[in-house]
């Protein structure tokens, strides 16, 4: 029988593991974290000066200027998007070994793993490797995955509308064409409603299930495994998600109060319903000014905004990572400081 987490214990321990043990969480993040600040810091700018050349796509089809207006703004945009490019990439791909570097040494030292100096570790090595190998493993299922989940819902609207169709046309001579078609409408809007909380709900317990426990499974057990972390998180679904709510509900909470001061209260734009060309428009510029904002922000009072955020991100990485390193330990009944040997 598998072993149940215990929700309340996790959610103080982790807690208690990313204040209590803040300093060396910082010793074993500050290398990553500030590759990133410093790559935010000289990139972002670069990034901002090329899309200044983006244009908004006018309507097409209107015919004559409208439609070369229109041209001219996506060639223009396209080669913007080329220019962006490099440093999207360099971004993306620097993140993307900071985020698992930092997750490797906060889950060794929930785990009390490490070994040597926390200040002193390496920020690279196999154990990140192999969580890097291990996400990108999860994003190719899920891709394909979604790829089945679409097909299958494009057959089943098919079907659907066939099937009361077929239902509406059977229904009697006193069903009009028009009343048919209104209780077709109601019929479809009520399948793809559910259909959608259905697969809400079923995408939601998938990605909980195959990657809350990644990381401390990657490094407690050294090794790839794509379906570990489903295996032993078996009957704690509602657990997990309690747990997730109780560590990053409050950092969000405290990260939306944190821009709020940075950037201003103004930084989402007003929304409305529906969404149209010229909303998406304004919302892209709107972002443009908000990050050149923070840009200027950034620079006029790094000495207090680059620590508060290095504080802030040591402290919610520990959360986040510190609960599935817990987590982990709960199912596997692994004593602090030892890995199991076989599972």
């Amino acid at each position: 029988m598998q072993n149940k987490i215990p929700v309340w214990t996790t959610v103080v321990e982790s807690y208690r593991f990313a204040f209590l043990n803040f300093v060396n969480n910082l010793g074993a993040t500050w290398m990553p974290l500030v590759a990133m600040m410093a790559a935010g810091y000289f990139l972002t700018p670069k990034y901002l000066a090329a899309t200044q050349n983006a244009m908004p796509l006018q309507a097409v089809g209107a015919g004559g200027s409208g439609d070369a207006a229109a041209n001219i703004a996506l060639q223009n945009n396209l080669r913007t998007m080329l220019e962006t490019a490099p440093y999207v990439t360099a971004m993306w791909v620097l993140n993307f070994v900071c985020i698992a570097s930092i997750s490797v040494g906060i889950v060794r030292e929930a785990l009390q793993l490490r070994s040597g100096q926390a200040y002193l570790q390496s920020p690279v090595g196999p154990p990140v490797w192999r969580l890097m190998a291990n996400w990108l493993l999860l994003l190719v299922a899920f891709f394909a995955l979604y790829i089945v989940v679409l097909i299958a819902i494009v057959i089943l609207a098919v079907v659907a509308a066939v099937v009361i169709g077929v239902g509406a046309s059977q229904g009697g001579a006193t069903v009009t064409a028009s009343q048919g078609s209104v209780v077709g409408s109601v019929w479809l809007t009520i399948v793809a409603v559910v259909c959608l909380v259905g697969l809400g709900g079923a995408i939601t317990y998938v990605v909980v299930r195959f990657t809350f426990l990644i990381t401390p499974v990657v490094v407690a057990e050294e090794r790839i495994a794509l379906f570990r972390s489903w295996e032993i998180t078996r009957g704690n679904f509602w657990r997990l998600m309690t747990i997730g709510l109780g560590v990053w509900l409050p950092s969000f909470l405290a990260g939306f109060a944190y821009l709020n001061v940075v950037m201003g209260p103004d930084w989402i734009p007003p929304l409305h319903f529906p969404i149209n060309p010229q909303d998406m428009v304004t919302w892209s510029q709107h972002a443009t000014v908000l990050s050149q904002r923070a840009i200027e922000s950034s620079r006029r009072l790094w000495f207090v905004i680059y620590p508060a955020g290095l504080l802030f991100s040591v402290v919610s990485y520990g959360l986040s990572n510190g609960a599935m390193a817990f987590c982990y330990r709960a199912v596997v009944a692994t004593k602090p400081g030892r890995a199991p040997t076989s599972v």
